[in-house]
């Protein structure tokens, strides 16, 4: 079963608190995933551009892989992030773009999105991420109850 979460602000706050770096940190076993980035728009304290960094994973055939390490390497360097898609599953051949979000969302065990810096939308099949995601944040609602 696919949940959709939404993690949110109060309503006078206009920048989102909850960091990717929180998001991660509810994921039991993370190492046993395969990650990718297929949308990123932010800001960073890194030498590096990150406007070739955004252009790399933007324009990317089937976004960026990453190890779970280093997505919190990245999430700890990061000043804010706008927009983001990060998807995970035990299976590689999963992450990928599709061409609707519904087909990502009933192939990918995690698809991680934060909208305008605003709110966090995480789908998932995975009980207890949703779970622990629901018990670390206050602002947690629980949209749609998927089969999947």
């Amino acid at each position: 079963m696919t949940k959709k979460l939404i993690i949110k602000e109060d309503l006078e706050v206009t920048v989102l608190k909850v960091t990717l770096a929180d998001i991660l940190k509810c994921i039991s076993e993370p190492d046993f995933y395969k990650w990718k980035i297929l949308w990123f728009e932010g800001i960073w304290n890194l030498d590096e551009s990150i406007l070739d960094f955004e252009d790399t994973i933007n324009n990317s055939e089937n976004g960026v892989s990453y190890n779970f390490t280093d997505l919190l390497i990245l999430s700890n360097n990061i000043n804010q992030i706008m927009e983001i898609i990060l998807v995970g599953d035990k299976d590689m051949d999963k992450l990928v773009r599709y061409q609707e979000d519904v087909e990502m969302y009933e192939n990918c065990e995690m698809v991680l999105e934060l909208v305008d810096s605003s709110y966090w939308e995480i789908n998932t099949s995975n009980a207890k991420f949703s779970d622990n995601l629901i018990k670390s944040f206050e602002n947690v609602e629980v949209v749609t109850q998927n089969k999947g």
